[in-house]
């Protein structure tokens, strides 16, 4: 029982994480993927990202992002990301992503 219950479980989950499709990619240009994304690297869900959370995605810690370290989350990337704090305050707010990673 507790193994169909983990199932079931498993495939909700699933359905949540798994865009139309089955594909496990993200278009970075659309408002609704770069915000799943956005809370991805928001890791304490405080609406900004802060070094430290970006770091954790940047394994080479080199400031970029490239395609294959976001993939290890299930989104694709076309191209590198860089550290982006345009207003100085030391992080990256949702406007900042999203001005600075849509195409």
């Amino acid at each position: 029982m507790k193994a169909a219950r983990l199932a079931v479980l498993l495939c909700g989950v699933l359905m949540v994480i798994i865009p139309a499709g089955g594909a496990l990619s993200a278009d970075i240009s659309s408002d609704e993927e770069g915000d799943r994304i956005f809370q991805v690297l928001d890791k304490n869900g405080d609406g900004r990202i802060s070094r430290e959370e970006w770091d954790a995605i940047d394994a080479n810690k080199d400031g970029t992002i490239i395609p294959e370290e976001l993939e290890r989350f299930h989104f694709r990337a076309s191209r590198p990301y860089r550290w982006v704090d345009t207003n100085r305050d030391g992080y990256m707010d949702r406007e900042e992503f999203l001005n600075n990673f849509s195409k």
